[in-house]
């Protein structure tokens, strides 16, 4: 039998849990700010320098978002995991990341891992200082999956705590209403969509693995892949 007392404090910590994955939200939001601070600064996309500089500052802010969230929310990222069928679970986690790198695969039409268009195109246009960039650029996918597995997780106690289903990729769709809107207004519908649905399999994800860090894990292997 659940008290008044218990109910509030449930309650309270389903609340800052909630406050917490709009921390993290906030934070995927660092890189709009990095756009807005330096266009006065003259930074140009056909710049290998202007490239490096968005590169190294998103992702600083992005791993400092990540390294406070997670000691501000450690208790919220604490949750008790499931001991049956662990390797089926991953499996299924693995298998689902799978699907979504596929269906990008096929979406796009080329049949390439995304770093390895990215990587031939910064070769293309900047030389051999391309290979830096690319290495930029798997750091910056690493850490903004970071930001987003933090989303999630603190999504997910947040739905977990209020409504006491667990099974419900809660995470998932907080990230989607979140950090797909954000795709939605920036890059259009489709790719909006796309990062919805992204948000919620990493969701999935996340119930199946009980680990913010596995799901980073898993979710930067669908960004890069």
């Amino acid at each position: 039998m659940i008290t008044g007392g218990s109910r509030r404090t449930t309650d309270l910590t389903a609340a800052r849990s909630l406050i917490l994955a709009s921390y993290a939200f906030a934070v995927v939001g660092w890189e709009l700010i990095v756009l807005v601070v330096t266009a006065p600064l003259g930074l140009r996309e056909d710049r290998w320098s202007s490239v490096a500089v968005h590169q190294v500052v998103t992702v600083a802010g992005w791993v400092t978002g990540i390294v406070v969230l997670a000691r501000t929310g450690r208790r919220a990222l604490t949750v008790r995991r499931r001991t049956g069928r662990r390797l089926v679970r991953t499996g299924l986690a693995v298998a689902l990341a799978v699907v979504v790198i596929a269906v990008r695969w096929w979406s796009v039409g080329d049949g390439q891992a995304l770093i390895a268009g990215e990587h031939r195109s910064y070769l293309a246009d900047f030389g051999q200082v391309g290979r830096v960039l690319t290495l930029g650029q798997v750091g910056y996918y690493v850490a903004e999956a970071g930001v987003v597995s933090l989303l999630i997780a603190f999504g997910q106690r947040s739905g977990e705590l209020w409504t006491g289903r667990a099974a419900v990729p809660w995470g998932g769709l907080v990230a989607a209403v979140s950090w797909g809107l954000v795709h939605v207004l920036l890059q259009g519908g489709a790719a909006g969509l796309y990062a919805a649905a992204v948000a919620v399999a990493m969701g999935v994800v996340h119930v199946l693995l009980r680990s913010w860090r596995a799901t980073w894990g898993v979710t930067a292997l669908v960004f890069v892949v």
